[in-house]
């Protein structure tokens, strides 16, 4: 019994410094480099986000997915609560439950890929719901433009980056769940 409360203790522990750094990364990223648009262009809350789920379980990347936007919201005023941060919830929180169902069964690569996947699904769907179609402009288009074209350099990182964090983490037993 011991074992197991001195394990969600650290899962908890680790699942604060990740939604920490969720929320710190954008800040850097918007100060530091592009203004605005990083945040779009390079996606730095979804890094400690996913690693969470990784390294604490699908339980705590979902909570972190919820937790990081919305303290980030209210906080620095990034993603903006209205309309962003309800998409972001939804598009992180289906990022971590795909990344954590097959990272059980599939290595980090393979579930990283699908988890990106059904994200960018999510925020293209959500977004075409919310902020609509502009006039004149393709469906197609729009909704891939919303998924996939401006945040391509944010996309790229995660795949070079989370894997090899990952690969690192499973082997120093960082690895929690």
């Amino acid at each position: 019994m011991k074992s197991f409360k001195k394990n969600e203790i650290k899962k908890m522990v680790f699942s604060a410094l990740f939604i920490a750094l969720g929320v710190l990364f954008p800040m850097l990223f918007h100060f530091q480099f592009l203004g605005e648009s990083a945040g779009k262009l390079f996606l730095p809350m979804y890094i400690p986000v996913v690693i969470c789920c990784f390294v604490c379980g699908v339980k705590y990347g979902v909570i972190a997915a919820v937790l990081t936007p919305l303290i980030s919201s209210l906080t620095t005023g990034m993603p903006p609560i209205v309309p962003m941060a309800p998409v972001m919830i939804a598009e992180m929180t289906v990022y971590c439950v795909i990344c954590g169902f097959l990272y059980k069964k599939a290595n980090p690569h393979i579930s990283l890929l699908a988890g990106i996947i059904a994200a960018r699904l999510t925020s293209g769907a959500l977004s075409f719901v919310v902020f609509g179609i502009p006039e004149n402009a393709d469906i197609f288009y729009s909704f891939l433009s919303a998924a996939v074209i401006v945040a391509w350099p944010g996309l790229l990182i995660q795949l070079a980056l989370i894997p090899a964090l990952i690969s690192i983490l499973e082997k120093t037993k960082v690895i929690l769940d």
